[in-house]
Protein backbone atom coordinates (compact mmCIF):
# COMPACT_ATOMS: atom_id res chain seq x y z
CA UNK A 1 0.00 0.00 0.00
CA UNK A 2 1.68 3.49 -0.61
CA UNK A 3 1.29 6.32 0.88
CA UNK A 4 -0.74 8.50 -0.79
CA UNK A 5 -3.05 5.42 -0.42
CA UNK A 6 -2.58 5.29 3.27
CA UNK A 7 -3.84 9.00 3.56
CA UNK A 8 -7.00 8.66 1.43
CA UNK A 9 -8.10 5.47 3.66
CA UNK A 10 -7.16 7.49 7.07
CA UNK A 11 -9.01 10.45 5.37
CA UNK A 12 -12.69 8.33 4.90
CA UNK A 13 -12.09 6.41 7.87
CA UNK A 14 -12.03 9.81 9.47
CA UNK A 15 -14.68 10.97 7.75
CA UNK A 16 -16.64 8.03 8.67
CA UNK A 17 -16.20 8.19 12.16
CA UNK A 18 -17.79 11.67 12.57
CA UNK A 19 -21.04 12.15 14.25
CA UNK A 20 -22.47 15.27 14.44
CA UNK A 21 -26.09 16.36 16.24
CA UNK A 22 -28.95 17.08 14.72
CA UNK A 23 -29.72 21.28 14.67
CA UNK A 24 -32.58 21.15 17.69
CA UNK A 25 -31.67 18.27 19.41
CA UNK A 26 -29.73 17.96 22.38
CA UNK A 27 -26.61 16.77 22.59
CA UNK A 28 -26.06 13.65 25.41
CA UNK A 29 -23.82 13.17 27.99
CA UNK A 30 -21.23 10.87 26.69
CA UNK A 31 -18.51 10.63 24.21
CA UNK A 32 -17.11 14.02 23.42
CA UNK A 33 -17.25 14.75 19.25
CA UNK A 34 -15.24 16.74 17.90
CA UNK A 35 -15.55 19.08 15.14
CA UNK A 36 -14.53 17.41 11.37
CA UNK A 37 -12.00 20.12 10.90
CA UNK A 38 -9.79 18.96 13.80
CA UNK A 39 -9.78 15.50 13.57
CA UNK A 40 -9.22 15.50 9.25
CA UNK A 41 -5.78 18.26 10.51
CA UNK A 42 -5.13 15.15 12.80
CA UNK A 43 -5.61 12.55 10.51
CA UNK A 44 -3.74 14.47 8.53
CA UNK A 45 -0.47 15.30 10.73
CA UNK A 46 -0.82 11.32 11.39
CA UNK A 47 -0.61 10.48 8.54
CA UNK A 48 1.70 12.47 6.90
CA UNK A 49 4.15 11.44 10.74
CA UNK A 50 3.29 7.80 9.33
CA UNK A 51 4.86 8.62 5.49
CA UNK A 52 8.65 9.44 6.72
CA UNK A 53 9.28 6.17 7.59
CA UNK A 54 7.97 4.72 5.26
CA UNK A 55 9.87 6.35 2.76
CA UNK A 56 12.72 4.74 4.17
CA UNK A 57 11.45 1.46 4.01
CA UNK A 58 10.44 1.46 0.48
CA UNK A 59 13.79 2.49 -0.68
CA UNK A 60 15.07 -0.48 1.37
CA UNK A 61 12.91 -2.62 -0.33
CA UNK A 62 13.80 -1.18 -3.63
CA UNK A 63 17.89 -1.75 -2.92
CA UNK A 64 17.35 -5.41 -2.16
CA UNK A 65 14.99 -5.89 -5.38
CA UNK A 66 18.01 -4.12 -7.53
CA UNK A 67 20.63 -6.50 -5.95
CA UNK A 68 18.04 -9.65 -6.28
CA UNK A 69 17.97 -8.60 -9.96
CA UNK A 70 21.50 -7.69 -10.22
CA UNK A 71 22.33 -11.39 -8.69
CA UNK A 72 19.94 -13.02 -10.75
CA UNK A 73 21.35 -11.55 -13.95
CA UNK A 74 25.17 -13.06 -12.62
CA UNK A 75 23.78 -16.30 -12.31
CA UNK A 76 21.68 -16.03 -16.06
CA UNK A 77 24.62 -15.51 -17.74
CA UNK A 78 27.16 -18.00 -15.53
CA UNK A 79 24.35 -20.62 -16.83
CA UNK A 80 24.65 -19.46 -20.48
CA UNK A 81 28.01 -19.90 -20.10
CA UNK A 82 28.04 -23.26 -18.67
CA UNK A 83 25.45 -24.43 -21.44
CA UNK A 84 28.22 -22.62 -23.93
CA UNK A 85 31.22 -25.11 -22.36
CA UNK A 86 28.68 -28.40 -21.97
CA UNK A 87 28.43 -27.80 -25.77
CA UNK A 88 31.42 -27.41 -26.72
CA UNK A 89 32.91 -30.18 -24.58
CA UNK A 90 29.74 -32.75 -26.20
CA UNK A 91 31.07 -31.70 -29.73
CA UNK A 92 34.84 -32.01 -29.12
CA UNK A 93 33.93 -35.53 -27.19
CA UNK A 94 32.05 -36.33 -30.84
CA UNK A 95 35.04 -35.11 -32.55
CA UNK A 96 37.95 -36.87 -30.62
CA UNK A 97 35.35 -40.49 -30.97
CA UNK A 98 35.46 -40.34 -34.65
CA UNK A 99 39.37 -38.98 -34.62
CA UNK A 100 39.91 -42.47 -32.31
CA UNK A 101 38.34 -44.70 -34.80
CA UNK A 102 39.87 -43.07 -37.96
CA UNK A 103 43.56 -43.47 -35.97
CA UNK A 104 42.39 -47.60 -35.24
CA UNK A 105 41.17 -47.28 -39.20
CA UNK A 106 44.60 -45.88 -39.63
CA UNK A 107 46.71 -48.45 -37.54
CA UNK A 108 44.93 -51.59 -39.17
CA UNK A 109 45.28 -50.59 -42.59
CA UNK A 110 49.19 -49.95 -42.36
CA UNK A 111 49.39 -46.35 -43.00
CA UNK A 112 51.65 -45.10 -39.99
CA UNK A 113 52.48 -41.27 -41.29
CA UNK A 114 48.64 -40.77 -41.23
CA UNK A 115 47.86 -42.28 -38.23
CA UNK A 116 50.75 -40.81 -36.69
CA UNK A 117 49.01 -36.72 -37.92
CA UNK A 118 45.58 -37.99 -36.45
CA UNK A 119 47.21 -39.12 -33.12
CA UNK A 120 48.64 -35.96 -33.20
CA UNK A 121 45.27 -34.20 -33.11
CA UNK A 122 43.84 -36.64 -30.87
CA UNK A 123 46.26 -35.17 -28.31
CA UNK A 124 45.76 -32.04 -28.82
CA UNK A 125 41.99 -32.20 -28.69
CA UNK A 126 42.29 -34.28 -25.66
CA UNK A 127 44.50 -31.28 -24.00
CA UNK A 128 41.55 -28.97 -25.45
CA UNK A 129 38.71 -30.87 -23.56
CA UNK A 130 40.92 -31.18 -20.46
CA UNK A 131 41.12 -27.30 -20.14
CA UNK A 132 37.26 -27.35 -21.37
CA UNK A 133 36.37 -29.77 -18.28
CA UNK A 134 38.20 -27.67 -15.75
CA UNK A 135 36.41 -24.36 -16.78
CA UNK A 136 33.19 -26.21 -16.79
CA UNK A 137 33.94 -27.25 -13.12
CA UNK A 138 35.27 -23.82 -12.04
CA UNK A 139 32.06 -22.25 -14.06
CA UNK A 140 29.73 -24.95 -12.27
CA UNK A 141 32.03 -24.17 -8.83
CA UNK A 142 31.09 -20.47 -9.42
CA UNK A 143 27.35 -20.94 -10.08
CA UNK A 144 26.83 -22.92 -6.96
CA UNK A 145 28.12 -19.97 -4.58
CA UNK A 146 26.35 -17.17 -6.89
CA UNK A 147 23.04 -19.49 -6.50
CA UNK A 148 23.47 -19.16 -2.86
CA UNK A 149 24.29 -15.81 -2.50
CA UNK A 150 20.96 -15.17 -4.55
CA UNK A 151 19.15 -17.18 -2.36
CA UNK A 152 20.44 -15.13 0.58
CA UNK A 153 19.39 -11.96 -0.75
CA UNK A 154 15.93 -13.67 -1.93
CA UNK A 155 15.47 -13.43 1.60
CA UNK A 156 16.84 -10.49 2.42
CA UNK A 157 14.23 -9.34 0.00
CA UNK A 158 11.28 -11.29 1.75
CA UNK A 159 12.41 -9.21 5.23
CA UNK A 160 12.18 -5.93 3.72
CA UNK A 161 8.80 -6.81 1.97
CA UNK A 162 7.26 -7.67 4.95
CA UNK A 163 8.98 -4.97 7.10
CA UNK A 164 7.31 -3.10 5.00
CA UNK A 165 3.93 -4.26 5.37
CA UNK A 166 3.77 -4.21 8.90
CA UNK A 167 5.29 -0.46 9.24
CA UNK A 168 2.16 0.28 6.60
CA UNK A 169 -0.22 -1.63 8.63
CA UNK A 170 1.21 -0.18 12.06
CA UNK A 171 0.60 3.53 10.18
CA UNK A 172 -2.53 2.92 9.44
CA UNK A 173 -3.18 1.76 13.15
CA UNK A 174 -1.31 5.08 14.59
CA UNK A 175 -3.55 7.06 11.74
CA UNK A 176 -7.23 5.60 12.88
CA UNK A 177 -6.17 5.83 16.20
CA UNK A 178 -5.42 9.33 15.77
CA UNK A 179 -8.55 9.82 13.98
CA UNK A 180 -10.10 8.07 17.19
CA UNK A 181 -8.95 10.14 19.55
CA UNK A 182 -9.96 13.11 17.81
CA UNK A 183 -13.83 11.90 17.45
CA UNK A 184 -14.19 10.71 20.69
CA UNK A 185 -11.72 12.60 22.92
CA UNK A 186 -8.96 10.95 24.83
CA UNK A 187 -10.74 10.49 27.85
CA UNK A 188 -12.97 7.71 25.72
CA UNK A 189 -10.43 6.04 23.60
CA UNK A 190 -9.93 3.14 26.16
CA UNK A 191 -13.81 2.22 26.03
CA UNK A 192 -13.95 2.72 22.65
CA UNK A 193 -11.06 1.11 21.63
CA UNK A 194 -11.65 -2.24 23.17
CA UNK A 195 -14.55 -2.58 20.88
CA UNK A 196 -12.12 -2.09 17.80
CA UNK A 197 -9.84 -4.90 18.27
Amino acid sequence: MNPVALLVCSCSVASALLVSPLQGQRVASGPRMSAPCESRRAVLAGAFAAVLPLAASAATVKQSKDELVAEQKVVQDLDKAINVERSQSRSDATTLSALNDKYLEALSKGKKKEAKDIQAQIKTLEAKVEVEDTDLKTLMATEAKEVQKEKSLFAKFKEAKAAELAQLNRAQIDAEEVALKEVVGGDNVAVVGKYLK
